[in-house]
């Protein structure tokens, strides 16, 4: 009986698989921006934190909160806002600016949702019942009302021009809604009473929007173009995205773990272990 020689073989498959894992790697190094989210010690005790998207470079970038939630920061004015929890209940809003590595605490009773990208204005919600979601002046200090509901999340579009928001229903679910900042009216763009969305951010090109819906039994990660309504299940099981800056990735929470993925639900990859991440520039 002849036996079939395979020894010539192994460095073929070597020589591909060195191949193969040299251009994962090189395709990982050219993946833009960073990642921020919320690495937690033990409870009570968590801190902000950025990481590469290859899962290199991960750094502290501020002090201890006893429950922070959903960062948010803005590259030109070198600036993040965050909310925290304290062990009371109520929420309290910061400014951190890590290259000085000062806290500046901003208010008593409300959530910070984000800052428009010309940096002249941010997002905050009033923790009580009503909960409006108002917009704040930083050159100006003054505060105008953006809408009655009670607002959940809101998001900037690219431009400015639009926000995308939760808002909670009469029935207890949530919807998406686009609030426009130039007087154009507010738009529920989802509408559906026996399903919740939540947490819209705009992908780059301004026209796209990924977002938590639970129709398929689970909390999944939806994409929908704000233009023709139409929705994409990229099969992306987590909370939280937020999309890259060359919108070909995004990155979430699934398990107290920070992952990335593929928008198209390909290549899904665990960064490290953390809570509600944002991919920055």
């Amino acid at each position: 009986m002849r036996y079939a020689n395979f020894s010539n073989c192994f460095p073929v498959v070597t020589i591909v698989l060195i191949f193969l894992l040299a251009v994962s790697n090189a395709y990982a190094a050219k993946l833009p921006g960073r990642i921020l989210y919320i690495e937690t010690l033990e409870p009570g005790k968590s801190f902000l934190a950025v990481i590469n998207p290859d899962g290199t470079g991960k750094r502290r970038l501020s002090p201890y909160f006893s429950n922070p939630v959903l960062p948010k920061a803005h590259g030109k004015l070198g600036l993040i806002g965050i909310t925290n929890r304290t062990s009371s209940l109520n929420s309290e809003m910061f400014f951190l600016k890590p290259s000085h590595k000062k806290c500046q605490k901003l208010m008593d009773g409300g959530l910070f949702h984000g800052f428009s990208n010309s940096g002249n204005f941010f997002l905050f919600t009033l923790s009580d019942e009503k909960s409006p979601l108002m917009v704040f002046s930083i050159k100006q200090k003054i505060f105008v009302k953006m809408s009655e509901r009670r607002i959940v999340s809101a998001n900037w579009s690219p431009d400015d021009n639009w926000i995308a928001a939760t808002a909670l229903m009469e029935n207890g679910t949530t919807d998406l809604f686009l609030i426009s900042t130039k007087a154009q009216g507010i738009m529920n763009i989802t509408n559906t009473p026996q399903t919740n969305e939540s947490f819209p951010v705009f992908a780059s090109d301004g026209k796209h929007i990924a977002y938590i819906t639970d129709k398929y039994g689970r909390s999944e990660i939806e994409f929908m173009n704000t233009t023709n309504r139409l929705s994409r299940r990229p099969l992306i099981v987590g909370l939280y995205p937020a999309v890259s800056p060359d919108d070909k990735w995004i990155c979430f929470e699934s398990g107290n773990q920070i992952m990335i993925s593929r928008t198209n639900g390909l290549d899904q990859q665990v960064l490290c272990s953390g809570k509600t991440p944002i991919w920055i520039k």
